[in-house]
């Protein structure tokens, strides 16, 4: 278990949004570290899901998060995303860890999906939880240990489960009928960090969807992807 000064993680909290402390509390933040050895607090979400993956094919289509309440009794509002800072180095890790070595592709694309709510008239118009989707490219199996196990797992299906790594923006308690807290939150806007394989879900609901086909993105990566590809050959060269 990673390990900090308390006065560190105190200045993290209040350097997040009010209210931050009670998360802290309710074991809702993960304490990573980054490379340089500094700590990070974010929220992490995973997904239980259902893979086709195709051994000849780089691409991966991802649900990675969506509407619905997880075993924690939260819920994260699709149309809460920020995907401003993550198109600028939309990596996909093993583990949360963020090591280089454990980078394992990139998204192509990402989009958030609305919620569709049940009509009255209508008993066909089931409500729908809305979603974030990814189409994922891995990394050659042999760049490194990781992709290769994370290429292997999801080839004989043993690896089912993504994770979302985000900074809680703004959210609030949920509460039933009678007013009454029911110990889970509604993350109403989520700065995305990063996703990840991971090996336990945490929201039962979810698809690596069964064709590998790349999503019609909203928000393309493509672009960004490759200025930092040419960026980095320009520092080599």
């Amino acid at each position: 278990m990673l390990k900090f000064p308390t006065d560190e993680i105190r200045s993290l909290l209040l350097s997040m949004p009010e209210g931050s402390q009670r998360l802290w509390d309710a074991h809702r933040l993960t304490l990573r570290e980054l490379p340089t050895g500094e700590p990070v607090l974010q929220v992490e979400k995973s997904l239980d899901v259902a893979v086709k993956f195709d051994e000849g094919s780089d691409l991966v289509s991802i649900v990675a998060s969506t509407g619905d309440v997880d075993r924690y009794g939260d819920v994260v509002d699709p149309a809460g995303w920020d995907l401003a800072h993550y198109v600028r180095n939309p990596v996909i890790l093993a583990d949360h860890s963020y090591e280089v070595a454990s980078i394992v592709g990139h998204a192509v694309s990402a989009r958030t999906t609305p919620t569709k709510q049940a009509t009255a008239d209508d008993d066909a118009v089931q409500a729908k939880p809305g979603s974030l989707e990814l189409s994922v490219k891995l990394d050659p199996a042999d760049s490194s240990e990781q992709t290769r196990t994370v290429r292997a797992k999801l080839a004989s299906r043993s690896l089912r489960t993504v994770s979302v790594g985000f900074r809680p923006l703004a959210y609030n308690l949920i509460r039933d009928s009678e007013d009454n807290w029911t110990g889970g939150y509604l993350f109403k806007e989520s700065e995305l960090l990063e996703v990840s394989f991971v090996a336990v879900p945490a929201n039962p609901f979810a698809t690596v969807q069964d064709s590998i086909e790349s999503v019609d993105a909203e928000v393309a990566l493509a672009e960004h992807w490759a200025m930092a590809q040419l960026a980095l050959r320009l520092q080599e060269g």
